[in-house]
């Protein structure tokens, strides 16, 4: 196991000081992995009263110092614990006490940072890992980027994407990437989808007890099942979702004009939360949307992934003895009714 790594100096050149008792860590981290449901899950938990969820969900305060989606005014790496200020402070006495405070940023699960300052807790944070058929979140990941980030030239093909990432050879196509970081993520989307190498690693620093994995596929197969469990497991009442509405968040859209679609990404954050925005918002996907294709050379692409995959899915099979069946490829999951994506 690679020996853990000591936080950078900060600004002042001091190394970070242990968090204070004052300081409010995340009680529970769903650390990842992307494009698996961790949108929905981490909506779906915070709805919950004795839930108090970060804001943003994705604070990305405990990544590698070389990480592009590192926050420079707010790390890990050179401000210690003193800029980790996303929970809400308490409203009072009459105000709901949270026993749960739960962040989700799914790149956690990549990052040395985040299992440095996670283990050395006292108590350690409970870990939420999603995985899903690693083809299928390729896939997501790739529609997502092209589709809801606006920052991947819409012409290129998921099978061509897929035979250069095969190959090695995406830097073929960066000049189609609109953002360097969406880049630098999907360029790595075959290691990130090697869920067993990182997995070992943070086995090695959390009990079973702490480090808790569940698919996509059973989540979308049964929520209330699942999310119940978990909520058990995590010491809430799981009768709250009982008749709860399992809505799906941050799905991948197709849309028409990926250039109309970024400027509109730049202006959305400036307009006021409320009934105007959200009527604004759903006027906007409901002209953007536009249906797409699924080839007979993207099911190939599929399979080429799941080829490669295979392997590694073995391994992660018989490493944390889970039933894997469920990454079966009967039809693209692309065009399967669903109700559940990121």
């Amino acid at each position: 196991m690679k020996s853990p790594t000591k936080p950078q100096l900060d600004s002042t050149g001091s190394r970070p000081s242990p968090p204070s008792a004052a300081l409010q860590l995340p009680t529970v981290a769903l650390v990842g992995a992307p494009k698996c449901g961790t949108s929905s899950l981490f909506y779906w938990l915070t709805a919950h009263p004795q839930v108090c969820g970060s804001s943003p969900k994705e604070p990305f305060y405990f990544m590698d110092e070389r990480s592009p989606l590192m926050r420079p005014t707010a790390n890990y790496n050179r401000h210690g614990y003193s800029r980790y200020t996303f929970f809400p402070p308490s409203q009072g006495p009459q105000a709901p006490h949270p026993t749960v405070f739960l962040e989700a940023t799914t790149h956690s699960l990549y990052q040395q940072t985040a299992l440095d300052a996670f283990a050395s807790w006292t108590p350690q944070p409970h870990i939420i890992v999603l995985l899903r058929q690693p083809s299928d979140r390729i896939l997501s990941s790739f529609r997502y980027t092209q589709h809801n980030l606006a920052c991947l030239d819409p012409e290129v093909s998921f099978a061509d994407f897929v035979a250069l990432l095969l190959e090695g050879q995406l830097e073929q196509i960066r000049d189609r990437f609109t953002s360097n970081t969406s880049f630098y993520v999907l360029s790595r989307d075959l290691h990130y989808s090697c869920y067993v190498n990182f997995l070992t690693r943070w086995a090695e620093r959390f009990p079973p007890d702490r480090l808790h994995l569940l698919t996509f596929e059973s989540l979308r197969a049964n929520p209330q099942s699942v999310v119940s469990h978990l909520a058990a497991t995590l010491g809430l009442d799981p009768a709250f979702f009982e008749g709860f509405d399992f809505q799906s968040q941050n799905t991948t859209t197709a849309i028409a004009h990926s250039w109309l679609h970024r400027q509109c990404r730049r202006v959305a954050p400036m307009l006021p939360k409320g009934g105007m925005k959200s009527a604004l918002k759903s006027l906007y996907f409901t002209l953007q949307r536009h249906q797409t294709s699924f080839s007979g050379s993207d099911d190939d692409a599929l399979r080429r992934l799941d080829d490669y995959f295979e392997p590694w899915n073995r391994l992660l099979a018989e490493a944390f003895q889970m039933d894997l069946s469920e990454w079966s490829r009967v039809s693209p999951s692309i065009i399967r009714p669903t109700n559940l994506s990121q």
